[in-house]
């Protein structure tokens, strides 16, 4: 594994902070109503999965298993379809 860089994690810790965040601010009366925060929940979410099924295919290539790569195969073609409809 050639330095593969694990970022879901932290887009799921943004996502769930600012989701936190707009909840409180809705309660709060003189708040904006935590739009901006719920925007920035959903994106980063939508981030967190993406970033997850990209590490879940890198880290997928140093496995033995042949079951799991051909999955992961399936995954990564998956992904480049997606990037063709863009």
């Amino acid at each position: 594994m050639d330095n593969v860089m694990l970022s879901a994690g932290k887009f799921l810790e943004i996502a769930q902070s600012a989701y936190q965040r707009s909840r409180y601010q809705k309660l709060n009366f003189f708040a904006d109503g935590g739009q901006d925060d719920a925007i920035i929940a959903v994106i980063f979410s939508v981030m967190a999965v993406e970033a997850f099924l990209n590490e879940l295919v890198e880290l997928s290539r140093d496995r033995e298993d042949l079951d799991a790569r051909s999955l992961f195969l399936e995954l990564e073609l998956l992904l480049a379809e997606k990037k063709r409809l863009k």
